[in-house]
């Protein structure tokens, strides 16, 4: 009976009384009143839901039970985002705190230009100076490479440590990673960039070069300024890159050949093939003009002056072993021509001695062939006299330099 189908629902289902209804319509107002308090808007559906039974009441504490979780879940994430970045933070710090020097002087070696290491102030304290177990040697030259700070024989230096580096780390990978008992790392300290280093060494001019040997665990001090330096070795003598390869070797106890750079070679001679290819048009047209000149006594006199210069000055000696033009003392800016071992030399000397013989044969010249043939006999006894003179003040400067370079010549 579809009529009584309401009545039906209304024993299933029993309705409550008026005062139980309006104390939970007070209960829900209440709830909702305080929900909008704490910053919420109340809830009107399930207001009305809620009054019409028990299953509304438990609409609502299911919505707020969803509500905290959702909330709680906003809280714990970001919390556990900022656990996991200390972490992280914590575990590179820690990395770095365990950075062996010699393994990261080794990475360093492995990126840098010709196997020289530019270290900042930290890192040259960090990894050659506080290291009291050090197990390796380092090669360091201290520079001032800009042009404020006047040093002249600094970009040869650098040019000639570039080549002595390089040298070094080809012969060391070849025998398999180091020469020698210790591995050595060649550092270049500029004074722009770490005048803090420059500062605990004292060092009053540039360039200089020093040699810090391997140590174990103890810490030896320079007497001067007591900076916590430790032990090393200052190289003296003039810097050039035979020098620098005897200091390093004799230091490190490591032989190696110096290799330098043959690419200046082939520039000359393709230069000198297109400079020969583009003038044979010109030697061809002016050839008689040329055969004339080449039979010339005066031409092939310089030619034999200029050879016999070359040859008495030691210009093979200069291609070979490079040495540096001349010497100027770093603490009185002195300059010095002349190399104080007999068996070196710089250029300006070699050339200085083969001038000096190359004038003296000169006046013999004059003396021989034009004082000689003068009409008038004052005027060659004159000019005899003055060549005589000359000669006497050359020859005595060359023996007077040859003593100065052989204590022993000339001597009994």
């Amino acid at each position: 009976n579809p009529a009584a189908r309401p009545m039906e629902a209304s024993r299933a289902l029993p309705c409550p009384s008026r005062s139980t209804r309006a104390s939970k319509i007070r209960s829900l107002t209440d709830a909702a009143r305080a929900g909008g308090s704490r910053g919420r808007e109340p809830s009107l559906a399930l207001t009305a839901r809620g009054v019409s039974g028990g299953a509304g009441v438990r609409s609502v504490f299911i919505g707020k039970m969803r509500r905290g979780r959702s909330a709680g879940a906003m809280v714990v994430l970001p919390l556990l985002m900022v656990a996991l970045l200390a972490a992280r933070a914590a575990g590179e710090k820690a990395k770095k705190a365990k950075v062996v020097p010699l393994e990261e002087l080794r990475r360093l070696e492995d990126k840098a230009a010709y196997g020289v290491l530019r270290l900042t102030d930290q890192q040259y304290d960090k990894l050659v100076l506080q290291p009291r177990d050090r197990n390796f040697g380092v090669f360091t030259v201290f520079t001032a490479g800009s042009s404020k700070y006047g040093c002249k024989h600094c970009p040869q230096m650098e040019s000639d440590f570039r080549t002595l580096a390089q040298s070094y780390v080809a012969a060391a990978r070849a025998a398999g990673g180091q020469l020698g008992p210790d591995p050595v790392f060649f550092v270049m300290m500029d004074y722009a960039a770490t005048a803090r280093t420059f500062q605990k060494y004292a060092f009053k001019s540039v360039p200089v070069a020093i040699y810090s040997p391997p140590r174990e665990a103890t810490l030896e001090l320079i007497p001067a300024g007591g900076v916590e330096v430790g032990h090393f070795e200052t190289f003296h003598g003039s810097l050039d890159l035979e020098n620098l390869q005897s200091f390093i070797s004799q230091q490190a106890r490591a032989n190696f050949e110096v290799v330098k750079s043959t690419l200046w070679v082939y520039v000359v001679l393709i230069l000198g093939s297109a400079g020969m290819v583009l003038a044979a048009p010109v030697i061809i047209g002016n050839l008689p003009f040329i055969m004339k000149k080449v039979r010339s006594k005066t031409l092939w006199m310089f030619v034999c002056a200029a050879a016999y210069t070359c040859s008495i000055s030691g210009f093979v000696y200069d291609i070979i072993r490079s040495p540096p033009p001349f010497y100027v003392d770093r603490h009185t800016n002195a300059m010095s021509f002349f190399h104080p071992n007999n068996g070196q030399q710089f250029v300006v000397e070699g050339f200085i001695i083969g001038f000096l013989n190359i004038a003296c044969a000169i006046v013999i010249i004059c003396l021989v062939n034009y004082a000689s043939t003068m009409q008038s006999k004052q005027t060659a006894t004159n000019a005899g006299l003055l060549c005589l003179f000359l000669f006497s003040i050359l020859y005595w400067w060359i023996i007077s330099l040859y003593k100065y370079k052989n204590r022993w010549y000339m001597r009994t």
